[in-house]
Order: structure tokens, then sequence, then C-alpha cells
């Protein structure tokens, strides 16, 4: 299944010195889930709480390919590690400058995107929940396929949502919603009411540019789109037909 997003068409111009700034999420650039469940590869053994390591040749300045990517399906990404990595289950507010919020090991790590962190388990149906990823060009597709929540009861449903990683900006990476709402029982964690959101710079001396999306709000809908880019003060924004101007949330 591709969700695409109908958007007026717009083109991203980078000035010099960009990537210098803080970064930010705006939700009104254009995204199109693609869904990898049927073409990617498949992690095997993920259960709750688990991590997953992969090897990539994809990343930013933001999100730099080095060593390796950590997968936790807790919702979060890692760049730049070198073995032991841990997500947590219980998510924490993103704070200003560039520290890790606890709960997330290592803090020495090169990056990390928050897609959806929250207490994510594996559900006993469908038998099709799993992480994905791949490589198509010079984009990284991770993608949370299924997730159930912990709480996860008969009659509730699961969650995927997606993260894609480009190796050119000025759009860094992207999360994509195409069903953020668990529904039944476990409505009260819907569209990422106990979930951060957002971006955690760590030890990559990106810019001390931390932004979170939100914490612990209903904050994302079935196709929204998140755009991590730098500050609007830090690039142009060319709109065919008039200029298009960014929300963004902190």
């Amino acid at each position: 299944m591709k969700t695409f997003i109908a958007v007026q068409a717009i083109a991203l111009v980078a000035v010099a010195g960009a990537y210098a700034d803080p970064v930010t999420f705006v939700d009104n650039l254009p995204g199109a889930f693609l869904d990898i469940s049927s073409t990617g590869t498949a992690i095997t053994a993920v259960g709750d709480d688990s991590e997953h390591l992969i090897d990539t040749t994809v990343g930013n300045a933001a999100f730099p390919a080095t060593n390796q990517v950590c997968i936790g399906n807790n919702g979060v990404l890692m760049a730049g590690v070198t073995a032991v990595c841990s997500v947590g289950f219980t998510n924490a507010a993103i704070g200003a400058g560039s520290a890790v919020p606890a709960g997330i090991t290592p803090t020495t790590a090169l990056g990390y995107l928050l897609p959806f962190w929250d207490d994510l388990d594996p559900a006993p149906e469908p038998s099709n929940t799993t992480l994905y990823w791949q490589e198509i060009g010079d984009t990284l597709y991770v993608q949370w396929n299924n997730d159930g929540h912990f709480s996860w009861a008969v009659g509730d449903g699961t969650v995927t949502f997606q993260v894609q990683v480009f190796s050119s900006g000025p759009i860094l990476a992207q999360f994509l919603y195409p069903d953020p709402a668990f529904g039944g029982s476990d409505a009260a964690f819907d569209n990422g009411l106990s979930a951060t959101i957002g971006y955690v710079d760590g030890a990559n001396a990106f810019a001390d540019a931390n932004a979170q999306w939100s914490f612990n709000t209903a904050s994302i809908m079935s196709g929204t789109v998140l755009s991590l880019v730098p500050e609007p003060a830090s690039f142009g924004l060319l709109a065919i037909g008039g200029l298009a101007l960014l929300r963004r949330r902190r």
C-alpha cells in the first residue's frame, strides 16, 4: 500500500552554511509512504524492547552513515553505534542542546531519530508484525509494520510507521504515518499520545540540534508526514505560485 500526500509543488533551496544551524520539524512538505514489507529485509527475533543492528551506506550530517544503525522496536533509530544499544520502554521528553533522554543508550551515538518512542511490543496477531529495512538509491527506509502496544489485548489494533533517511538535503529525514492509531482498549495511546517524537543530536556535534515535535501529545494522524530540515532561517523555501510557510512545533 502506498499513501501519497497531495501538495502544491515546491522546491527547497539550500544556502551556504545551511547545516550549521539547528534543525526543526515541519509537517507540510511532500512525502510518500513506500510499503517495504514485501521488498525490504525483514528483521528476525523482533520482540518486546528488542534492538537490532544494521549496516547502511546512507546518511547525512544529522544522521551519519558511520559504524552501524540501531533499530529499536520501541520506535527509535540511532546512527553511529558500535555494539550494544538499548531503547527503554518508558519514553522521556527531548531537552535542548544535544543531551540524550534517559532510557536511551549509548549516549555516544551520532544522531537519534525518534518517530514513535513508546512501549511497543509485537502483537500476537497479525503474523506480519516485524521491522523491515531497505536501501533504495540514496534513501534508507526503516518500517515498523503492524506493531502493537505493550498493553495489547484482543480487539486492539496495531500501528505502522516509517522513517526515510536521505543522503542529501535539505530534507534530512522524514517520518511517515499511514496508521498511527492502535484503537480498541489501546486508544489511549493513539496518534502519539504516549510517545516522544523528534530528533536528538547526541555526540554528533551537529550544532546542539535537538528538536522535539511532541511529547505525550496526539500530534500525528493517518497521513502525517514530518520532515526534519534546517531551521527556516537557514534555507530558502521557494513555492510555485507563492511562498509556502513552514509550520513547526516546539
